[in-house]
């Protein structure tokens, strides 16, 4: 629970931090991306300001050569805080009424390393060694990661910085270097539905608040789609409905009680921390919402039924 709560601290984000509280909050990684970009823009600041005139200026600004980096780093190693930091900084560095876009930011999901979802593909097409060597090899190629802009890695993991040697099993499945200890131990940790399903009952059990159950009801959106939903496709999801493995872990029947733990499976709203992966406490069930108290959130958050 508490590499929960270290989450929850660092990669949530508070809109009422100051820039100060944010940079105070940035660990060593974090801080010498920033500095680097706070320097630049403080410099490029400095530099416009002593321009007297707009035509001098514009010229001048075609001369400036732009700061383009890509930070990289496993999940957990606080991108998305230190990205709000970075717009914290530019909003307090760069003029507030100026017309042009001083500044870009652009976040794009996926791990170059990031393993490809359960019978999906891959976030990346794979190329060959032949094609890499025909591309790059070419007399006007251009070494993106050299000439046109730096890298930099995030390496301290906030997630699991309480637990050095689960973060180090978590890489090396990420590089595809599994050790036989890894092997050994993630087939020590290995159990059945069946027995997750029973600990849940168990703890429900232990609550002195009334169990309620609520069915499930299949939604199926087909406002994108010119198909149909027809009896044979209900067929196959009714096949489903005893085999949450397939169903993302959402079960036909879902036991709640006042009192007791729950965890989101989906995204309802990252901007105030409702991912995929929260976990709380039902505060109250009523006929529209469910009120839950979440570890990371001060107050209590309805999740509509």
């Amino acid at each position: 629970m508490e590499a929960v709560a270290d989450i929850a601290d660092m990669h949530i984000n508070v809109p009422n931090l100051t820039l100060e509280q944010r940079e105070a909050m940035l660990n060593v990684d974090q801080k010498r991306i920033f500095d680097k970009i706070k320097s630049h823009l403080i410099s490029q600041k400095e530099r416009e300001d002593l321009l007297e005139n707009e035509s001098s200026r514009l010229l001048r600004l075609d001369n400036i050569k732009p700061l383009r980096m890509i930070i990289s780093g496993v999940g957990g190693t606080g991108k998305s805080f230190l990205i709000e930091a970075i717009k914290c900084l530019v909003d307090d560095t760069w003029h507030p009424k100026s017309s042009e876009i001083m500044c870009a930011i652009v976040a794009p999901t996926g791990d170059l390393l990031q393993l490809p979802p359960v019978n999906g593909r891959p976030v990346f097409n794979k190329i060959s060694n032949q094609l890499v060597k025909t591309r790059l090899g070419a007399a006007n190629a251009v070494n993106i990661w050299k000439e046109t802009v730096e890298y930099d890695e995030l390496t301290i993991n906030e997630r699991q910085k309480g637990d050095e040697t689960f973060f180090k099993m978590l890489d090396s499945v990420r590089h595809g270097c599994l050790t036989d200890d890894t092997i050994d131990t993630l087939k020590s940790r290995v159990f059945n539905v069946d027995a997750c399903q029973k600990i849940n009952e168990l703890m429900l059990e232990s609550l002195e608040t009334e169990k309620i159950e609520l069915a499930c009801v299949d939604v199926v959106d087909e406002s994108g789609s010119t198909g149909k939903f027809d009896k044979k496709q209900e067929k196959k999801l009714d096949k489903l409905k005893d085999q949450p493995s397939k169903t993302a872990g959402l079960e036909t029947v879902l036991s709640l009680a006042v009192g007791c733990r729950v965890m989101l499976r989906r995204n309802i709203d990252v901007t105030v921390g409702l991912v995929n992966g929260a976990i709380g406490t039902v505060m109250g069930i009523y006929a529209t919402h469910i009120s839950i108290k979440f570890d990371h959130i001060d107050v209590p958050c309805d999740i509509e039924r």
